[in-house]
């Protein structure tokens, strides 16, 4: 522990002086009953003590009296000269005061302590050059001994060499960049529909979707339609009937189709608006399961056929010389699900057709 020069010079007079011996030696000798028992000085009582190179140096009784502090010794000053020695009064020269001992390594590198000083009539040699100070860690410099007092000022010890900068470690390599994930196209990065991993957002009738679904092309005579595929107004499409099956008599009458008894001449007739004839097929003779496979109208615009479009009517009649014979039919609107190309058109049973096959398609 170092403590304040000026402090620790007042605290040695006073033990040089003995007042504070008495103090020391009573304190570190008495045995009386203090309440702890067994200590082995006064607290704050104080002795003198050894320090390496000076005898200046004390040291305090602790505040339980269990024992001493660590010895305080003057701090000594780094790289400083020395006073000059007194001429001494004997006769013969003095001879020179022994080296001072460079200051023990502190850290950061402790002042080494002066020379002693020369007792000699004749101006002293000035001692020795402290030996330098331990280089502090850190690289900072020892501070040389202090020049004995002796003769001639004492040269100052020679300054530590500071530590060798370190070497900077080398640059470290920048990493090289991530791969990048591989696209991808779903409801989360699309708002219309995944062509793979491309999002196309544009509806067409070639790409249609919403929400990162695939993308469907629509078929023909269908157009996309807020991202699903409708049936295109504009479209046109033809209706055939394909056969039929009828019954062996007139259900309007109970008797034969023919006045001589025979079947009937089937044939499909198409009315656009109804009861205006626009086309039809060829009647089959004396057939009760007659099959055309002919359109009986083309190029209708399904707009005319859906609903709010035109009225419609597609009848099968049996030809006959005076009057034809209703033998049965159906009405528009034709319904959304009959829209799929070459599909057969639901007919239900009525009057004279047990069956009746009719198809609609698309005419691209």
């Amino acid at each position: 522990m170092i403590i304040n020069r000026d402090k620790f010079k007042k605290l040695v007079t006073m033990i040089a002086a003995g007042g504070a011996a008495a103090q020391l030696i009573a304190g570190c000798s008495s045995s009386g009953d203090d309440g702890a028992g067994g200590g082995v000085c006064a607290p704050g009582a104080q002795q003198a003590c050894a320090c390496p190179g000076s005898p200046d140096g004390a040291q305090v009784c602790n505040a339980d009296g269990t024992g001493f502090g660590s010895c305080e010794c003057a701090a000594g000053t780094g790289g400083t000269s020395g006073a000059a020695g007194a001429p001494g009064t004997g006769g013969a020269p003095g001879t020179g005061g022994a080296p001072g001992t460079g200051g023990a390594p502190g850290t950061g590198g402790a002042s080494g302590t002066g020379g002693a000083p020369g007792t000699g009539g004749a101006p002293g040699t000035g001692g020795a050059p402290g030996t330098g100070g331990a280089s502090g860690t850190g690289g900072a410099s020892g501070t040389g001994g202090a020049s004995g007092t002796g003769g001639a000022s004492g040269t100052g010890g020679a300054s530590g060499t500071g530590g060798a900068s370190g070497t900077g470690g080398a640059s470290g390599t920048g990493g090289s960049g991530g791969t990048g994930g591989a696209a991808t196209c779903d409801a989360t990065n699309c708002a219309g529909c995944c062509n793979g991993t491309t999002c196309e957002a544009a509806q067409t009738d070639a790409a249609c979707g919403l929400a990162g679904v695939a993308c469907a092309a629509c078929a023909d005579c269908f157009t996309c339609q807020a991202g699903a595929c409708a049936i295109d107004p504009d479209s046109l499409w033809a209706i055939a009937c394909i056969d039929a099956q009828t019954t062996t008599t007139n259900p309007s009458t109970g008797s034969a189709w023919d006045t001589l008894g025979g079947a009937p001449d089937p044939y499909c007739e198409w009315e656009m608006p109804t009861g205006t004839v626009v086309s039809g097929t060829a009647p089959i003779n004396d057939t009760f399961a007659p099959s055309w496979n002919q359109n009986a109208a083309s190029s209708i615009r399904a707009g005319d056929l859906m609903a709010g479009g035109t009225p419609w009517t597609l009848t099968v009649w049996d030809d006959d010389v005076a009057a034809d014979d209703f033998i049965c039919g159906i009405m528009g609107p034709m319904p959304i699900g009959n829209f799929t190309s070459g599909a057969s058109i639901a007919t239900p049973n009525n009057n004279g057709c047990i069956s009746w096959n009719v198809t609609l398609t698309c005419m691209p």
